[in-house]
C-alpha cells in the first residue's frame, strides 16, 4: 500500500500517514468483493464500501444505526454464516455470533440477519 511521509515543522517529528476511508481509518486498498445475504436477500459488499452499513444502504437497504463508529451497538446483527473484519475494535458489546454493521466488512461471503435481535 502507498504511503504518504509528511514532516511537521518541527524537525524532530515525522509523521505516517496511509490513505483511509472516511470515518473509518480503515485502508483505502481493499481488494476483494463479497456476497452479503441480509435478512435473506442477496447483496454485494464492493472493495469501495468501508463498511457492511455502507453496503446495505446503498442497495437500498435500512438497517438500523445510530453513531457509524462502534460506540452504540444500534446496528448489532446476528453473523448466520463467515466472518468479518472490524476497521476498529468497537466499544459497543458484542456478544458471541454478533457483529457491528457500522465498522466491519466481510471476510469473504457472509450470512448476516437483524430480524431476529
Amino acid at each position: 500500500m502507498p504511503t504518504t511521509l509528511a514532516t511537521s515543522t518541527c524537525k524532530h517529528i515525522r509523521a505516517r500517514f496511509e490513505p483511509t476511508f472516511p470515518h473509518t481509518n480503515k485502508p483505502v486498498c481493499k481488494t476483494t468483493a463479497s456476497n452479503i445475504i441480509f435478512n435473506g436477500k442477496t447483496l454485494s459488499h464492493s472493495a469501495d464500501s468501508p463498511s457492511i452499513l455502507h453496503s446495505l444502504e446503498r442497495q437500498g437497504e435500512t438497517p438500523a444505526y445510530q453513531c457509524r463508529e462502534g460506540f452504540c451497538g444500534a446496528c448489532r446483527a446476528t453473523l448466520k454464516q463467515g466472518a468479518v473484519q472490524y476497521s476498529h475494535e468497537p466499544l459497543a458489546f458484542v456478544r458471541d455470533g454478533e457483529i457491528l454493521l457500522c465498522c466491519s466488512t466481510p471476510d469473504g461471503d457472509v450470512v448476516i440477519s437483524s430480524d431476529d435481535l
